[in-house]
Parts: structure tokens; sequence; C-alpha cells
């Protein structure tokens, strides 16, 4: 029984070389396997992964032309990683005159995947799995609220108690919020996790996890 997780590398491992996407497990003896490639290109913006029914799911953001698309691979059975397609049903994101934030997290809540990343337009967006492989129409996650027209930096996304939940820092107040997606598809509004008067920004946030 080995653990898989993976490595990234945000730069290639030389000038002329692509940024990649690696990957290795950890074995129950502690020792670690070769890596392998997942993902190799001369741009993408970002990824993130989850483990679902006992294999590795990787979901990438990466410019094609003056749009940016979604792609996704599965690890094969045998290990083996297949080429990333298009994610079904996820149209293109238009580059607006903003720069385009890079990151994207995703989780499994019950038996579904959500996915949540920051739209060219600084906005947090959902968007999750259907049962039959497609995804649905992405909307702003927790739309209401002071924060409805902030502009988001990082973000980070976990399933806590079954129930999927966000963090993302904000970069207009420089402050962490927090939001859950409710059993009744609706989010909870902004709570703001690390209320400092300003005196502290915040930049970035790493990760977010739960029992």
């Amino acid at each position: 029984m080995a653990e898989t997780i993976h490595a990234a590398t945000g730069f290639p491992r030389r000038p002329c070389e692509r940024p990649e996407v690696l990957q290795t497990a950890r074995y129950a003896n502690g020792k670690w396997a070769p890596t392998k490639q997942l993902f190799k290109s001369w741009s993408f913006y970002d990824f993130t992964d989850v483990a679902q029914n006992g294999r590795l799911r990787l979901f990438i953001k990466q410019p094609t032309g003056r749009d940016v698309t979604f792609e996704e691979a599965t690890q094969n059975p045998d290990g083996s990683w297949p080429a990333p397609t298009p994610m079904h049903g996820l149209a293109p994101v238009p580059v607006t005159s903003k720069p385009t934030r890079n990151y994207l997290a995703a989780a499994v809540a019950g038996t579904h995947v959500h996915l949540v990343y920051i739209h060219t337009n600084g906005r947090l967006m959902h968007t999750m799995e259907r049962s039959d492989g497609t995804w649905t129409a992405p909307d702003q996650v927790a739309p209401g609220g002071a924060y409805r027209n902030d502009w988001f930096e990082r973000l980070s996304a976990a399933s806590v108690g079954g129930g999927l939940q966000v963090a993302a820092v904000d970069q207009i107040h420089r402050t962490v919020l927090h939001t859950a997606l409710g059993a009744n598809g609706r989010w909870t509004q902004w709570s703001n996790v690390l209320t400092n008067g300003q005196i502290a920004q915040y930049h970035t946030i790493r990760s977010a996890n739960g029992h």
C-alpha cells in the first residue's frame, strides 16, 4: 500500500525547459518511488488535485490564446497518466484586461468533486462534477454581502464533515475570509477569520483541511 502524493515545479529544471508537474508515491517501508511526469507545458497557470476512490486526479488551468481553459487527468489503475483533456461542460474563461489570477483548489465533498477558482475578474467561482462526468456551470462563491465585489488573491478548499468549505484572501481588505456550501446549495455569508484592524496585511493562504 502506498500513499500517493505529488510534487510540482513552478519553474523548469533548466532555463530552456518547460515547467512540469511531477508525482511520486511513498511506500509502507518509507521509501519513495521514482517520480513520474504528469504534465509538461510551456505555460500553465496552476494545478490542483484530489484523491477520489483511491486514484489521484489532476486539474489544470492553462491559457489557450485569449482564453483560460480547464483540463483534467485521472491516474490509470496501472499508475500511468493519460494526457489531460478539457473538463466537459466548462467553457473557456475569457481573459479580461486585469491580470489573470492563477489559483484554483479542489475537494471531494460527499460523492462529488468541487472545484473553486479565481476568475479573471477577481471573483471566486465554483463548479461541481456531476455523476456523468460533466461539470455544472460556474457560479460565484458567496455572492451576497459586503465582499461580493472584492478581488480575491488566494484560496483554499476542503471537505469538512462531508461539506465544502472555502477560505480565501481578500486583496481589497487584506484579510482571510471563510464560507461554506450548505446542503441546500447556498453559501453561508463570508466571515472574517482574521480580524486585525488592517494592521496586518495578508497575502497568501497555503491550505485548509478538516475531518
